[in-house]
């Protein structure tokens, strides 16, 4: 009988950011790194507490808090892309977040100090359609209090 296929390798983590965990992306939508305040394996998705993304490639490299239109075609992009740079899957169906005239948790703006969206009108890879600065970190309304992807969240080796 032939050997069973060996697991993937497990990827580094980055570094904490902030206190904040983080996970490797593949750069789909220039995202390259995901932080938030919590990765939370769910049953069939998983989800992202306070995302914050840092892009690289992209027409705003940095780190980046996300502005998410209450759950509107600019957060769905947005949470779509942190989803397939972690795992290659889609976000959740029916994801949505509430909207807010609250910012990120206070303790976020160690990490970025502003928020920006991805147009929503692509819906796709586009690395180049990341708004410009849209507010302040605390002060990021409507912000993505959380993104939600379908199957697992990627694991871990280790904090590089």
């Amino acid at each position: 009988t032939p050997a069973p296929t060996p697991a993937p390798p497990l990827k580094v983590c980055p570094k904490k950011m902030g206190g904040w965990p983080g996970r490797i992306g593949d750069g789909y939508g220039g995202v390259v790194a995901v932080y938030g305040s919590h990765f939370v394996q769910k049953s069939g998705f998983y989800q992202i507490d306070w995302p914050v993304v840092t892009l690289q490639g992209s027409n705003r490299d940095g780190t980046w808090s996300l502005h998410a239109g209450g759950g509107n075609v600019n957060g769905q992009d947005g949470c779509e892309a942190i989803c397939r740079s972690l795992s290659g899957a889609t976000r959740k169906p029916g994801w949505t977040v509430p909207s807010s005239d609250n910012g990120y948790p206070s303790d976020a703006s160690q990490l970025a100090a502003n928020c920006i969206y991805k147009n929503g009108a692509s819906m796709r890879a586009d690395k180049t359609d990341w708004s410009s600065i849209f507010a302040s970190t605390s002060k990021c309304w409507n912000p993505m209090s959380h993104c939600q992807c379908q199957g697992t969240l990627p694991a871990c080796a280790s904090e590089s």
